[in-house]
C-alpha cells in the first residue's frame, strides 16, 4: 500500500512539474513595434525589449562565420557553403589585400602540367535584379534571450525531494536540470526533451515503438527490401503533408502566434527533376514542414537561405509527424546598428558569392550564374564570444539563384546571402580571395571582396586567359 501511495505521488509530482515546465516556456504575446518600445525590463512581459544602438558589441567577425542549417543538404548534394570560415583559418594572418594589391596567401606551388590535370567547371555570379534602393541607414540586430533558468532550479528541486536507495540528492548544493526527456511507452510513440541550457523543446521517435517490422525481417534479401523502398508515388502532396503537420501542431498545443505560413522542404524534388537516373534515385523516408520564425513582419532565413523557425518531421512511411525542433521562447532584444546603404557595393559582394563567397574563380569552363532581385530580411547567426553562445537576427538581403535548375554542373547555393550591417560589410569587403593557379603552376590570390574578386590587371604575369582552376574538395565543386 505504501508503495502505491509513493508511486501516485510521484506520479502527481512530475505531472505538476511538466506544467510547471510548460509555463515557464510558454511563448510570451508579441509587444508593440520596435520604434514604440521603451521598457528595457524583461520582467515586465515584453517580448522584445530594446537597447542602446550597438548593445551586442563589433559583428565585423561575424561575417565570416561559416553558415549552420545545412546538414540535410549537405548530404544530399555537396554545395559551396560554409567555406569562408575554414579558407579565413587557413590563410595566413598578416596577408594585407587591397583592390589594386594582390599578395599570394600561400606559398607557390610547383610546376604542373596542365596536360595532366581535370577539367573544372567554374561559374561566375551576375546580377539581374532591379537597381537596389538601400534608403534605411539604420535596423535593429535582435539577440534570443534565453531562460533564466528558474525552470529548470524549479525542476531540479522538486527532484531533489525524491528519494533514491543509493544516492540521496539532497546533498548537493544549487542544483538546477541541464536536460530533461520522456518517452511516449505507445505505438508510435514520442520522445520530448528539454534543453534548458537553450531553452529549446525537442521531440523526436521513441524509435522502438516506430520499427517497420516487415522490412526489418528482410535481412540479406535485396529484393524484399526493394518491396518496401519509398517511390514517388508514396509521397503524400505538400498539402496534405501541412495538413498533418497542422494536426500535430494543434494536438500538442504548440503556439504558432509568430510564425509564418507553412512549406513544405523540396529540396530533394529538385534534385530528382534535374537527375537523369531516376529509378535509382533515393526517395527520402520523411519529409520536412517548416513554419518560419517572424520578425518584425519578417520571414527569418538561416546563412544557406532556407527558412528558420519550427520544422516538423513526417514519417511518410508511417504517414504521420513524428518530430519538432525550433520550439523556443519568443523574447529578444533589440538594438540598433548602422547599415551599408552603397547598392554598388552590395551588388559586388553578392557577385562574390556573398557571405559564403565564390571558390570558383577560373577562365575555363566558365558557366554565368545569375541572380534576381533580392528580398530584404533577417539572417539566424551565432556569435560564440566569452563563453556564451549568442543567437543573433541580422538584416541581410537574399539574392535568389534564378536559372540553377538550367545550369549544369552547377551544385553551389540557391540563394546568396549580404549582410547590411555596415561593420559586418567592411570586414567581408576586406577578406583576401581564393588562392588562384596560373598555366605556369605558380599562384596567387585573387584580391579582395570589395574589388569583385578582379586579379591586378597591372600585372602582366597574372592575365586572366592564363589562370587555370585550383582543384577543390568534393564538397566545394
Amino acid at each position: 500500500m505504501n508503495k502505491k501511495i509513493y508511486i501516485g505521488a510521484s506520479v502527481f509530482i512530475l505531472i505538476a512539474i511538466m506544467s510547471l515546465v510548460f509555463m515557464k516556456l510558454q511563448k510570451i504575446p508579441v509587444s508593440a513595434p520596435l520604434a514604440s518600445l521603451t521598457n528595457n525590463n524583461q520582467d515586465s512581459g515584453e517580448a522584445i525589449s530594446v537597447l542602446p544602438a550597438g548593445a551586442f558589441g563589433s559583428l565585423a567577425s561575424l561575417s565570416g562565420a561559416i553558415a549552420v542549417g545545412e546538414s540535410a543538404r549537405l548530404s544530399s548534394a555537396p554545395t559551396a557553403m560554409g567555406t569562408m570560415g575554414i579558407a579565413r583559418n587557413m590563410m595566413a594572418a598578416d596577408v594585407s589585400v587591397s583592390s589594386t594589391v594582390t599578395s599570394p596567401a600561400i606559398a607557390p606551388m610547383p610546376p604542373i602540367d596542365a596536360k595532366m590535370m581535370m577539367p573544372f567547371y567554374g561559374f561566375k555570379y551576375v546580377y539581374k535584379g532591379d537597381a537596389l534602393e538601400l534608403k534605411e541607414e539604420t535596423s535593429a540586430v535582435y539577440r534570443r534571450l534565453k531562460g533564466s533558468g528558474l525552470a529548470a532550479k524549479d525542476l531540479a528541486a522538486a527532484l531533489g525531494s525524491f528519494g533514491f536507495s543509493d544516492l540521496s540528492l539532497s546533498t548537493f548544493n544549487n542544483l538546477k536540470m541541464t536536460n530533461f526527456s520522456m518517452v511516449e511507452d505507445k505505438v508510435q510513440g514520442l520522445m520530448i526533451n528539454f534543453d534548458f541550457n537553450e531553452d529549446n523543446i525537442y521531440i523526436s521517435e521513441n524509435w522502438e515503438q516506430w520499427k517497420y517490422v516487415e522490412r526489418d525481417n528482410c535481412g540479406s534479401d535485396q529484393a524484399c527490401w526493394e518491396r518496401y523502398r519509398m517511390k514517388m508515388s508514396d509521397v503524400p502532396a505538400d498539402e496534405d503533408l501541412i495538413i498533418m503537420s497542422d494536426k500535430f501542431l494543434s494536438a500538442h498545443k504548440v503556439n504558432l502566434e509568430h510564425y509564418g505560413q507553412a512549406v513544405v522542404d523540396n529540396y530533394w524534388r529538385e534534385n530528382y527533376n534535374i537527375t537523369e537516373d531516376k529509378n535509382n534515385f533515393y526517395i527520402p523516408e520523411y519529409a520536412t514542414v517548416i513554419y518560419p520564425l517572424l520578425i518584425d513582419g519578417q520571414a527569418v532565413r538561416d546563412q544557406s537561405g532556407s527558412y528558420a523557425g519550427l520544422r516538423v518531421t513526417i514519417n511518410l512511411i508511417k504517414k504521420a509527424a513524428s518530430g519538432l525542433n525550433g520550439l523556443t521562447p519568443y523574447r529578444y532584444e533589440a538594438s540598433n546598428y548602422a547599415l551599408e546603404t552603397s547598392a554598388e557595393t552590395i551588388v559586388k559582394l553578392a557577385e562574390n558569392g556573398g557571405w559564403n563567397r565564390n571558390y570558383y574563380m577560373q577562365s575555363e569552363n566558365l558557366t554565368t550564374i545569375e541572380l534576381g532581385t533580392p528580398e530584404r530580411t533577417y539572417v539566424q547567426i551565432w556569435k560564440y564570444e566569452n563563453n556564451r553562445n549568442d543567437e543573433l537576427l541580422v538584416p541581410a538581403l537574399i539574392f535568389p539563384v534564378i536559372n540553377s535548375s538550367t545550369t549544369l554542373n552547377y551544385y553551389g547555393q540557391k540563394y546568396i546571402i549580404v549582410p547590411l550591417v555596415k561593420d559586418m560589410i567592411q570586414d567581408l569587403g576586406s577578406q583576401p580571395m581564393p588562392y588562384l593557379m596560373m598555366k605556369d603552376g605558380s599562384g596567387v590570390s585573387g584580391g579582395s571582396a570589395g574589388s569583385a574578386g578582379s586579379v591586378d590587371s597591372t600585372e602582366p604575369a597574372v592575365g586572366a586567359a592564363e589562370i587555370m582552376p585550383v582543384p577543390t574538395p568534393a564538397i566545394l565543386r
